[in-house]
């Protein structure tokens, strides 16, 4: 059902795609299941990504998160930090920086 009810994960892990999503979850490429609200929230909660790609910019924002020109969704403080994404592998850019 995508709720790690064990505390470690062994129930949502190798499940059956088609019994993850009839019980309302998302069934990630890894074969976890997580709860469909964690899909495209900027968080990765399958941890492989596949939860966050191909995301609807305004689903994305409307949970918090920002939308990658790829179609990727990342957690807005992660916006402008000047790093690599190494999930997106998109760059801070068009960001202003100030100095005070």
């Amino acid at each position: 059902d995508g709720w790690d009810s064990c505390g470690d994960g062994s129930d949502e892990r190798n499940c059956d795609s088609s019994e993850c999503v009839m019980k309302g979850g998302f069934s990630c490429d890894n074969e976890r299941c997580i709860p469909e609200e964690r899909v495209c929230d900027g968080w990765d909660s399958c941890g492989d990504g596949s939860d966050e790609r191909n995301c609807d910019s305004s689903e994305c924002v409307m949970k918090g998160g920002f939308s990658c020109d790829n179609e990727r969704c990342i957690p807005e403080e992660r916006v402008c930090n000047g790093r690599l994404q190494t999930f997106t592998s998109e760059r801070s850019i068009d960001c202003m920086y100030t100095s005070l």
